[in-house]
């Protein structure tokens, strides 16, 4: 998401309802680097908020949808955004790593030989479903 002060790109420039602002003569256009001023309001129903941005220098005050910009990376530092399999004890399901493309895990047992509940199982099967799709992402 977003924050006051990210320099983004106009890849459109639609009004909160949709409506096309972008104009030959005035306004925000299409590949234009901006920066967010603040945001203005929350999140609404169609997934995006609006954003205040700075004076363009045509003298009107613009807000922008965060569905019509992307951020702009102009150095050699970026945030990626990732999935990493985290070492835990997650249920009966312990959890000792992962590397290239296998995950080292055991169960908790605390019979011998191991029961487990119908709900224990599901859980497991959850945690070991997250665990696989996160080796294949990988």
């Amino acid at each position: 998401m977003f924050k006051a002060g990210d320099r983004v790109r106009v890849l459109r420039h639609r009004n909160f309802m949709g409506y096309d602002l972008t104009s030959p003569t005035y306004g925000l256009q299409p590949g234009q680097i901006v920066m967010l001023k603040y945001q203005d309001g929350d999140l609404n129903g169609d997934g995006f908020v609006m954003f205040r941005i700075e004076d363009v220098g045509d003298g009107w005050s613009w807000l922008i949808r965060s569905d019509d910009i992307e951020l702009v990376n102009d150095g050699p530092v970026r945030t990626v955004t990732r999935r990493e399999i985290v070492p835990g004890v997650y249920g009966r399901v312990v959890l000792d790593g992962a590397s290239n493309g296998t995950a080292k895990l055991t169960f908790n047992y605390k019979t011998v030989p191991p029961e487990f509940t119908a709900e224990e199982l599901r859980e497991a099967a959850h945690v070991l479903n997250q665990i696989a799709e996160a080796l294949e992402d990988a």
